[in-house]
């Protein structure tokens, strides 16, 4: 009776693991991910007035409509597999100074493009999502923030339209979704519709707190962990990529005690138990491998992270290969003085590989 009730106790507590962000902010007074507005006079980074901070301006965009890119070939966090990645969400702040004729009826668009990994257009496939109006003049700072659902298996997802340079408003034959989405080669904001025309006039715009959010991956369950000598339990996350081809999976553990040494678990079973010495529950059951060969010292932060091999997951009959459609479970062993030298654990979660 006490196990099933753990067990209700732990489906209970299983959320989503936490999301991660990459910003670029241009406040280091660099752009490393090369954002640019693709004309002369080239771009500049102005120290003070962005949203706060410094942003990317161009003070003289002589176009039909400003059109911010990344990519292109260049290796980026905003380009790739967005789908392995689980991109959730990109953002930008954006401002309109000047416009010879203004920017009214203008709505702010985010395009994501397939370029194939040519320099021709014929080949790009394009998705694109039409959001409110653009910045306008005297407006200040906007902020846009465009859903991405990756994981749809749709053709085309709600609110997105697809193209190609034979129809701007709809996908070449054959093409769905997941292709592009699965190969982002450019990230583009438009202030404009891409399938409207508009005349052309000189422009003065800028940028700032450009995002992109992927989920957690996996679900977290045993939680919270037994708070530590920190007053705070220990919470583990894995980021990176589910698909097990890719072999790209972390696992970061955060809210340790500051300079002790621990390692990762894993095991295909989910369980409850409290070992001797210890603290907290171990929540994996059956054969549990250690990454003890891979131990790890939270440092001044209380933080550690391993990122795995597929190839060679540690089982107690020897290192396996993972599969794509097994479920594996992982959890952080740490040392903790509390106020006795006793060991203790994370939270742990549950990571189905594709």
């Amino acid at each position: 009776m006490q196990i099933h009730s753990r067990t209700l106790l732990l489906t209970a507590l299983a959320v989503a693991a936490p999301a991660a962000a990459q910003t670029d902010d241009f406040d280091s007074g660099t752009n490393p991910n090369g954002w640019s507005f693709n004309v002369i006079p080239p771009d500049v980074i102005e120290p003070t007035g962005g949203n706060p901070g410094g942003w990317l301006r161009n003070p003289l965009v002589d176009s039909f409509a400003p059109i911010l890119t990344i990519g292109d070939g260049n290796t980026s966090t905003f380009t790739g597999d967005y789908r392995a990645s689980n991109v959730t969400r990109i953002s930008i702040d954006a401002r309109t100074d000047s416009a010879t004729f203004g920017a009214p009826g203008r709505e702010f668009s985010l395009l994501l493009r397939d370029t194939k990994g040519t320099a021709m257009v014929d080949d790009d496939d394009y998705v694109y999502y039409v959001g409110p109006l653009v910045p306008q003049v005297g407006q200040g700072w906007s902020s846009y923030s465009f859903d991405i659902p990756s994981q749809s298996n749709d053709v085309l997802p709600a609110g997105w339209t697809g193209g190609w340079s034979g129809d701007v408003e709809n996908l070449r034959p054959g093409v769905t979704w997941t292709d592009i989405i699965s190969s982002v080669d450019t990230v583009e904001f438009w202030w404009l519709n891409p399938s409207f025309f508009a005349i052309f006039q000189q422009w003065d715009v800028g940028v700032d707190n450009i995002s992109i959010e992927t989920g957690g991956l996996g679900t977290v369950y045993c939680s919270p962990a037994n708070p530590n000598s920190t007053g705070m339990p220990a919470s583990i996350a894995a980021t990176g990529s589910d698909v097990a081809a890719v072999n790209d999976l972390t696992l970061v553990v955060t809210s340790l005690p500051t300079n002790t040494f621990g390692y990762f678990l894993n095991s295909r079973t989910q369980g409850s138990m409290t070992p001797p010495g210890a603290q907290g529950p171990l929540c994996l059951g059956g054969a549990i491998g250690r990454y003890d060969a891979q131990t790890w010292n939270s440092g001044a932060a209380g933080e550690a992270s391993l990122t795995l091999d597929l190839t060679a997951i540690p089982t107690p009959t020897g290192a396996m290969a993972a599969q794509a459609g097994e479920t594996w479970n992982f959890q952080a062993w740490f040392r903790d003085a509390n106020p006795s030298v006793v060991s203790n654990l994370s939270d742990a979660i549950s990571v189905t590989l594709r």
